[in-house]
């Protein structure tokens, strides 16, 4: 598993995570990556605000073991879609991303840029606490070949 960058889904981890949300929520991978789609995902507001979708939520992050990223993964999810957030599934988000964010402020070091991901994490949280449902939000995403374009050409890290 390996992060290519320090947006909220910059990595192996928050793609699995998405894997793991579609597959409790019965969306279907469908490989198209363009307009319509989250990660080859078809996530519509009908699925995420369906009655039960909290538990459903729940039973998708029983596989995965950082409790933190699938908070993280779930806000991009609900903005994509623009979809309503439930308030229990919004008050996870949020205390995911904030308890992110309080570490990467207290530390200097660390395998992803500290003040670097801090600035994603602020702009999920602005983002979460502004929604209104019906209105698409996406957030800074960077791919992973776009990233080494970047380092090959001499503009990367």
């Amino acid at each position: 598993m390996g992060w290519w960058s320090h947006t909220i889904m910059g990595g192996d981890t928050p793609l699995d995570y998405v894997g793991f949300l579609a597959d409790e929520l019965d969306v279907e991978y469908d490989g198209d990556y363009g307009e319509g789609s989250f990660h080859g995902y078809r996530f519509t507001r009908d699925v995420l605000e369906a009655p039960g979708v909290h538990g459903k939520i729940k039973a998708a992050h029983e596989n995965c073991y950082n409790d933190v990223v699938f908070g993280e993964v779930v806000g991009a999810v609900y903005l994509w879609a623009g979809a309503a957030i439930p308030a229990p599934v919004k008050k996870g988000i949020l205390t995911c991303a904030k308890a992110e964010l309080e570490d990467c402020e207290s530390r200097k070091t660390g395998f992803l840029r500290p003040d670097e991901r801090a600035g994603y994490l602020r702009d999920l949280i602005e983002k979460i606490e502004a929604h209104k449902p019906g209105e698409r939000v996406e957030l800074v995403e960077e791919g992973l070949f776009e990233n080494m374009a970047k380092m090959l050409c001499g503009e990367g890290n």
